[in-house]
């Protein structure tokens, strides 16, 4: 049995959108769910000024007014791949200096291959966004999304992929409260190239007659033309699988690339 849901950020964030989820598993099995409150409790933003410096790690758009995404500029294309944990092994093998998890690592060598098919377009600066599941409070819900950049001090496509993992986890510029103050609508995703963390998303907690899921995936549409990776663990935790929303031909030189590397068969 396959289910599947649609969910605007407009809505909530993607901590909302799996707890909602999974409460409605529990209801559809004639269980009474847990209470959930919101925190704070809708309460009001205070908004930057109009002439307020744009944050680097979104890109100004609109007003969108009742639509709910920004179509792309050019045709983008989404390509899924599972890193099973023998490959991620053996990347972490292979980077044995770099810094942070295995979020990090992906992002970082998916960066470098990005910037090296792009070769007369600079990607140094990439945007972060991440769940920060220290803002809940018991069965409380919060905004939980934290939103920052990066920035290379040299070209990604030359760089280290442990030297682009160390900046991943140790540099992120955290925006998040530019971001919701910022006067105008904005595009996050695809903004600048988007690395998306499900690491803390409780992605499995759905359950249906005692039964969780063999696999989860995640999409997204909206993406603006610099394109997105959403990095999140497999059903058993120790591999990762990974969605990128990229320009068309990138995704095709992407997928080329990884073939050769990442996803390359082991010997």
């Amino acid at each position: 049995m396959a289910l599947g849901f649609s969910w605007a950020h407009l809505i909530g964030d993607v901590a909302t959108a799996t707890t909602c989820f999974n409460h409605w598993a529990k209801i559809l099995g004639g269980k009474t769910p847990d209470a959930v409150t919101v925190n704070p409790r809708n309460e009001p933003q205070d908004r930057a000024p109009a002439d307020a410096a744009v944050p680097r790690s979104v890109k100004p758009v609109g007003p969108i007014e009742d639509y709910w995404f920004v179509p792309a500029g050019v045709d983008m294309a989404g390509y899924s791949f599972h890193v099973t944990e023998p490959m991620l092994t053996r990347l972490q093998q292979q980077e044995p200096a770099a810094a942070g998890g295995a979020f990090e690592l992906i992002s970082a060598l998916l960066w470098q291959t990005v910037a090296k098919i792009r070769a007369g377009k600079e990607v140094k600066t990439v945007t972060v966004v991440r769940n920060d599941m220290s803002a809940r409070s018991g069965d409380s819900l919060a905004n939980e999304q934290r939103v920052g950049y990066v920035e290379a001090g040299s070209p990604p496509a030359k760089s280290d992929v442990s030297e682009l993992a160390a900046l991943l986890a140790e540099n992120v510029v955290d925006e998040t409260a530019a971001v919701v103050s910022f006067p105008g609508d904005v595009v996050i995703y695809g903004a600048n190239l988007t690395f998306v963390d499900m690491e803390q998303v409780d992605l499995y907690g759905l359950e249906i007659k005692g039964q969780r899921p063999a696999h989860v995936e995640y999409g997204l549409d909206g993406v603006g033309e610099e394109g997105a990776v959403l990095v999140q663990p497999d059903a058993d935790g120790r591999g990762r699988v990974v969605t990128a929303v990229l320009p068309k031909d990138e995704a095709e030189a992407l997928r080329a690339a990884l073939g050769n590397t990442l996803l390359q068969p082991a010997p």
